[in-house]
């Protein structure tokens, strides 16, 4: 009778052990099993869904309890060092995120959602499962320098956004053993196009704007321009949250730098002149700029050039903030995103140039 209890309990929900990756690789030998890593925040409703509906169904703890070794992890609830393990190499940059390793604790693939049905989780466990990069990571090491092959590795690794020196190392492997003309077809453009692989100063967007024309040829004009100006947004918009710095002259060489590629992007420009205006302390041109362009603009967008009321609000005159609190209220009226709305609500911080 206890060992039909037992039985009915393991596999009416996900047997979740306290136990360290190594101690589960152990374990994962002894059964013929994987390990599977489940990291979590308590907050984030997501993450409470899966352990309510999708690991407590029995489908799910049936068919991961006879084939993984499983362990759960909260972000939030303290340095644990196989946790911080995990964040070093492979990175956490979401939650959930899980991390399937086989018995010898070689990464076989990572999965970065959660899923609310237990049937759509099993169908993308399932297929997480088909692809090994511990097998892709044997063959590089070997010394496995085909394109077709490379070009499949990097692309297994960008579809789980790993971002570490494997990336690196097999993205650099595929640049040097193209040539120029594969570099510059739509076939090896998915590296390029990249924002964490290809940022502004990086080996590849330089590549990208010392071959424009070819680039223009073999991928399209403006998929070329779209990546350009999407690199320099992202390092403008660092600059506005004060996660990057830049001069006043580093940032009117990059508008001079790009003068030529004729970009045409508004939300480019935007930012631009946001920073530029910023730089300057001309607080009057960044409100101008922000009451013409912030309630057309792309909420994604928009939620990053919030920052620079933050500025103006700090350091402007009376007339300014008043000014800079009537585009708050008219923003909260049409902004649909909840997010941005919680950003307006909150958006005057006291921030100093």
């Amino acid at each position: 009778m206890m060992g039909l209890l037992c039985s009915m309990w393991t596999f009416g929900q996900v047997n979740f052990q306290d136990i360290k990756i190594l101690d589960a690789c152990e374990k994962a030998k002894q059964e013929n099993k994987q390990v599977f890593v489940f990291v979590y925040s308590t907050w984030y409703k997501p993450s409470l869904i899966m352990f309510d509906k999708v690991f407590t169904d029995q489908k799910v703890a049936g068919w991961m309890n006879e084939r993984f070794v499983s362990l759960k992890y909260d972000y939030d609830g303290g340095a644990k060092s196989d946790l911080r393990r995990l964040s070093n190499e492979y990175g956490i940059n979401t939650v959930p995120i899980s991390f399937i390793f086989n018995a010898d604790g070689e990464l076989e693939n990572r999965v970065m959602i959660g899923h609310s049905e237990p049937d759509a989780w099993l169908k993308l466990l399932k297929n997480a499962m088909k692809v090994s990069l511990s097998d892709y990571a044997h063959k590089f090491d070997k010394g496995n320098r085909n394109v077709n092959f490379l070009s499949d590795y990097l692309k297994r690794l960008l579809n789980v956004s790993l971002y570490n020196n494997t990336t690196k190392e097999v993205s650099t492997a595929l640049f040097q053993n193209l040539t120029e003309k594969q570099r510059t077809s739509s076939r090896y453009w998915f590296m390029f196009k990249d924002l964490t692989l290809s940022p502004v100063g990086s080996e590849y967007l330089e590549y990208v704007l010392s071959h424009f024309d070819a680039f223009c040829k073999g991928v399209g004009e403006d998929s070329v321009k779209n990546v350009i100006s999407t690199a320099y947004k992202a390092k403008l918009c660092k600059v506005l949250v004060l996660q990057d710095k830049l001069s006043l002259k580093d940032v009117q060489m990059i508008g001079e730098r790009l003068k030529p590629y004729n970009l045409n992007d508004n939300e480019f420009e935007v930012f631009f002149l946001l920073v530029e205006n910023l730089m300057k302390k001309d607080w009057e041109s960044v409100l101008s700029v922000a009451e013409k362009n912030f309630p057309i603009m792309d909420e994604v967008s928009l939620s990053w050039a919030l920052f620079s009321l933050s500025f103006v609000y700090a350091n402007g005159d009376d007339a300014q903030k008043t000014r800079v609190l009537q585009l708050r209220d008219k923003l909260k009226v049409s902004v649909k995103n909840a997010e941005v709305r919680s950003m307006l609500e909150d958006f005057h911080r006291e921030v100093k140039l």
